[in-house]
Parts: structure tokens; sequence; C-alpha cells
């Protein structure tokens, strides 16, 4: 007769505390990078009395090493 294989742990998923941890820390980074691109947004924040401010943000997004990221 054959050995009875233990079945191997299938993908992590919701039910997974570690997966629902590591989703969670995502949606934060997610959250905290957009945060400058969204303030860099005219429609979003007026940063017409900080222009260098505004500069260094807009550089920031159209940065190619962090575009490639999303």
């Amino acid at each position: 007769m054959g050995r009875a294989h233990p079945r191997a742990p299938g993908p992590p998923g919701p039910g997974d505390k570690q997966w629902q941890l590591q989703k969670h820390e995502a949606d934060i980074l997610h959250r905290a990078f957009g945060l400058p691109r969204h303030a860099a947004d005219p429609r979003h924040l007026d940063l017409s009395d900080h222009a260098e401010l505004r500069e260094q943000v807009v550089r920031l997004d159209e940065d190619p090493a962090l575009r490639n990221r999303r």
C-alpha cells in the first residue's frame, strides 16, 4: 500500500492571519505613499504658498523608480 502524503497547505488567503496582517500593512503603505501625490494635485490642496514643496512632490510623482512600482 502507498503511503499517505500530508496535504500541502494552500496559498495564504483571507482566512489566514498572516495574510490579513500583510494586506493591512500594504493598505497602510498604499495610502501613505498616495498622500504626497494627492497633495500635489491642485484640486485637493493649494500649495501656492509652498512652491518648493509642491515641486518636490511633483518630482517624487514623476520619479521613474517610484512610478515603476505602481
